[in-house]
């Protein structure tokens, strides 16, 4: 069995408090901050799952009960990815990708016991916005236009395009809050719901 590390979501958090006094300062950085954000938070969730499909407890100390056991990570990697050394198992994708990899994702936890799925069904909010904050990381890492394309229709409701950084500064129609602070504040109840699974 290998070594199991602590799960934790320090490294999203101390992302945050990084970039906040930046922001302040100067607005337009609110597109870089949110893509080293979300990646930290892509990275969080990977970490999670293979902290829990190799035994790791939650934050409040319970095994997550699985459906199939694997030593270390290649394993799980070489099962999963049949055989691929390659292989890379993206949650995020999962979510958004449920016809290539729901098939080995219903297979690696008992259904009662997903801290994924749970966290899903009960975070409204990130199941609503969860693929437009992805067009969003993606249209900032990629600018393609297939990407830019994504996010004219998806984010801005195909409207006359405008930059991630405004876009972020807005607010949702009948909100006050910036979507900047609406999804970091997803990514970290999203976090804490992985943290500490509902049971």
């Amino acid at each position: 069995m290998s070594m199991i590390i602590p799960l934790s979501k320090q490294d999203l958090e101390n992302t945050i408090a990084f970039w906040q006094g930046k922001i302040t300062a100067d607005y337009q950085l609110m597109e870089a901050a949110y893509f080293a954000i979300y990646t930290e938070f892509d990275k969080f969730l990977n970490a999670a799952l293979l902290h829990y499909v190799l035994g790791g407890k939650t934050a409040d100390d319970r095994t997550i009960a699985l459906r199939l056991n694997f030593k270390d990570n290649t394993h799980f990697k070489n099962v999963v990815g049949g055989g691929s050394n390659k292989f890379e198992i993206n949650v995020l994708e999962r979510f958004h990708n449920t016809q290539t990899s729901a098939k080995i994702w219903v297979e690696l936890f008992s259904p009662q016991d997903d801290p994924f799925t749970k966290a899903i069904y009960y975070h409204t909010n990130f199941r609503n916005n969860s693929k437009v904050m992805r067009f969003l990381r993606n249209y900032i890492a990629h600018k393609s236009p297939e990407a830019k394309q994504t996010y004219v229709i998806s984010n801005l409701n195909n409207k006359a395009f405008i930059e991630p950084y405004d876009y972020l500064k807005e607010a949702f129609t009948g909100y006050t809050q910036p979507k900047y602070d609406f999804f970091i504040e997803i990514m970290q109840e999203f976090c804490d719901l992985i943290l500490k699974p509902i049971s």
